[in-house]
């Protein structure tokens, strides 16, 4: 849970980055914003009352928020003239600042589904002949711990029809090691050396850190660490 106004002071600067800045000059420069402006800030207020709160619940009023900062802008724009001229250069500088966050931000996307790409790469792995030898005499299971499901494991990626997946919680380890592959967090498979073997290690982000030597570039590396893997057991045993 989060407190009531975590939207407003930690969600949407994250969000939308310098646009925030605009919105306010958009709704006082241009009265066309508001019937934008007042339905999605409502919308936001009304699901703050949530104690749950997550990004993808207020993501639909980015487009009617980011259209009141534009219109803030394009007035701006055409007023830049009657303006100091540090006035546009911040706004030009927050626009950059932007951009250049925005596409740091999506490198680093890319690393924060480690679940996702480990339930293809499992379904990659176990090809066809392989599917077919050991249909033929179990059923075979496969069991979808949390983390995984919680970072992009979806029924979608469920490319088998005749394989069973779980995703129930709070199982014994007992029961775990009952299920023909497990998709799990690295950090729980200590439990599971003798009775599953490693087909797969999927990376994910960890943290970014500065580089101090300015030589080289990037001057920010991505840092990544193993996050999910996915197990094998290395006796098959048939569960029906």
């Amino acid at each position: 849970t989060y407190p009531f106004f975590w939207y407003f002071y930690s969600a949407l600067p994250r969000a939308l980055l310098f646009s925030i800045l605009l919105i306010p000059y958009g709704v006082y420069q241009e009265r066309r914003m508001r019937p934008l402006f007042i339905p999605a800030i409502g919308f936001i207020f009304l699901y703050s009352f949530l104690p749950h709160k997550e990004l993808r619940f207020i993501i639909y009023t980015f487009p009617l928020l980011n259209t009141v900062a534009a219109a803030g802008l394009a007035r701006l724009w055409h007023n830049y003239r009657k303006l100091p001229v540090i006035v546009p250069l911040t706004v030009m500088a927050g626009l950059l600042f932007s951009c250049g966050l925005t596409a740091c931000q999506l490198h680093v996307s890319r690393h924060n589904y480690p679940g996702g790409h480990a339930f293809s790469q499992l379904h990659s792995l176990i090809n066809s002949s392989v599917d077919s030898r050991m249909s033929q005499t179990c059923n075979i299971t496969v069991h979808i711990g949390v983390e995984a499901a919680q970072t992009g494991v979806s029924r979608f990626g469920e490319l088998r029809s005749h394989w069973s997946y779980s995703k129930a919680e709070d199982l014994e380890i007992s029961e775990l090691r009952t299920f023909t592959f497990l998709v799990m967090a690295a950090d729980d498979y200590k439990p599971f050396q003798n009775t599953h073997k490693v087909l797969a290690k999927i990376q994910g982000y960890s943290k970014l850190k500065l580089n101090w030597n300015w030589k080289h570039w990037p001057l920010i590396h991505l840092i990544v660490e193993d996050k999910v893997y996915v197990l094998q057991q290395r006796i098959v045993s048939c569960a029906y």
